[in-house]
């Protein structure tokens, strides 16, 4: 049995007998399965398998997500940092490229790639991402460079002190509304929904006019629930061009119509502003 999840084919392999994870994936992807061993793409019961040699029982369901980048890891492009110093550095993401491991692979990633990049300074911090964008999403990321800096930025963001402004291209509209501002509840279930129980939502949408045959719209993210931004403009406004999730075409293949364009925010005795074109 096969299904797609973003840019990998999940596959569901149920052990007929006892036998080791390496065994089963071999079994039925030959070289490939060892290929998604490596990269960390082999699932037992929501966790990922490490160690091949894990033990199986008869009835055992693996998940494995088969990616054409799982044995590439992912190199950073100078061109892609945006800033950096002492405290802190931006990058920006290309579409198409994940902002963390996900389950397809552990290396093709950009968290990946500073991670390289701060190994071959002989820095020992470990990165982690101050903020992250979906797979097709292009735009800004924020990294530290320390533990200590990684927490006082994280405190930043949980305070909302880490403001986001995004743009965005929306299907057209007859009427679009020059300012569009959403507070709702949110929860998400393999894809974002209206929820009572869910956690509150705040986006501003502020209209740029119409180009090419699509509504411009510059977003203030107030809150940075999961698929906010895309839900929000399908629900309220448009479907964003290219979203395969929440638009009209389930087959979009292109980058959707959405950038992380600006991070502004005061930290270590700094005032940061960031912007890039959309």
């Amino acid at each position: 049995m096969s299904a797609k999840y973003q840019n990998a084919t999940k596959q569901f392999f149920e052990a007929s007998r006892d036998c080791s994870v390496e065994e089963l994936v071999c079994e039925h992807l030959n070289e490939q399965g060892n290929v998604a061993l490596k990269a960390g793409g082999v699932w037992l019961e929501r966790k990922r398998i490490e160690e091949p040699k894990t033990l199986l029982q008869a009835g055992d369901t693996l998940r494995v997500y088969l990616s054409p980048i799982q044995s590439t890891p992912y190199a950073l492009d100078q061109n892609h940092i945006v800033y950096e110093d002492e405290h802190l550095l931006v990058i920006n993401k290309p579409a198409a490229v994940s902002a963390c491991a996900d389950r397809a692979c552990t290396t093709y990633n950009v968290t990946y790639g500073v991670e390289q990049l701060y190994k071959s300074r002989e820095m020992t911090y470990c990165p982690v991402p101050i903020n992250r964008l979906d797979f097709m999403v292009q735009g800004l990321m924020l990294f530290a460079k320390s533990k200590p800096d990684e927490l006082a930025l994280f405190k930043l963001s949980q305070a909302r002190q880490i403001h986001k402004y995004y743009n965005a291209r929306l299907e057209p509209m007859e009427n679009p509304p020059k300012y569009c501002r959403i507070k709702d509840k949110l929860a998400f279930t393999n894809k974002c929904n209206n929820d009572e129980n869910g956690k509150p939502s705040e986006s501003l949408f502020i209209y740029k006019g119409r180009h090419n045959n699509a509504e411009h719209y510059g977003i203030v993210l107030l809150t940075g629930r999961r698929h906010q931004i895309r839900f929000h403009a399908a629900t309220y406004l448009a479907p964003i061009l290219n979203d395969s999730l929440y638009g009209p075409n389930a087959d979009a293949t292109d980058p959707i119509a959405l950038t992380a364009s600006a991070l502004n925010f005061n930290a270590f005795g700094k005032r940061y502003r960031f912007r890039i074109n959309p």
